[in-house]
């Protein structure tokens, strides 16, 4: 996430699923929207970046 102020208010104006190591499905949106609103954080409404990531079926790795 990237932070930044926005009249005064602290905002996200960056978001993506990329990580490493948790790899979360893109449509965990609604829960991230959730979590920040509860924090009183505005948000893009949705991923700047979304990733979807797809595990190997051989080795289980990404």
């Amino acid at each position: 996430m990237g932070f930044g102020r926005d009249t005064g208010r602290w905002t996200v104006v960056d978001v993506t699923n990329l990580s490493t190591g948790y790899c979360p499905d893109v449509t965990c949106w609604p829960a991230v929207a959730r979590a920040l609103e509860r924090a009183g954080l505005g948000h893009p409404g949705g991923f700047t970046h979304a990733v979807v990531l797809r595990r190997c079926t051989a080795c289980r790795e990404f």
